[in-house]
């Protein structure tokens, strides 16, 4: 999904000025405009509260990347197939 959003960007933004343009400065355009997403990220995430619900669990695993290849091995391996057949 990021691939396609991000030649999309490049995409737009190579049929909305000429070549030369595109070539000289235009192609900074997308970079720039991810640098401002990686700074507002964070902002976001910092500020969004936690619901009621997620607040009143309190399980948590000492060692959760274990626990998770313990309870559902079948699913990452899937997972790990599907990002590296990408």
């Amino acid at each position: 999904m990021a691939i396609a959003l991000a030649s999309g960007t490049f995409l737009i933004t190579a049929l909305t000025m000429s070549e030369a343009a595109f070539v000289s400065w235009g192609w900074r355009i997308p970079f720039l405009a991810g640098v401002v997403l990686v700074g507002v990220g964070p902002f976001v995430r910092l500020r969004l509260e936690e619901t009621h619900a997620f607040r009143q669990s309190t399980g948590r695993a000492k060692l959760p990347v274990a626990e998770t290849l313990v309870r559902r091995p079948r699913e990452v391996v899937l997972g790990a197939f599907v990002v590296t057949s990408v």
